[in-house]
């Protein structure tokens, strides 16, 4: 499929709005899996940005 295709842009913002980290990655199958090591993060409610081609996905994440 298409979707397969197109880059994945990750990107983890603060509470704030501040950009803290952002992964480009290829998608090579619906089942890949990405991991981040977040204990270097300190505690508050992050934004996650899952940008991919013209889709675009937001979620909360809290950090404690």
């Amino acid at each position: 499929e298409d979707w397969e295709m197109q880059p994945l842009s990750i990107q983890l913002f603060s509470a704030t709005g501040q950009l803290v980290r952002e992964e480009k990655v290829e998608i090579y199958s619906s089942e890949q899996q990405l991991q981040w090591n977040i204990s270097d993060l300190p505690s508050m409610i992050y934004t996650v940005k899952i940008t991919q081609g013209e889709r675009v996905i937001t979620q909360q994440l809290g950090v404690q």
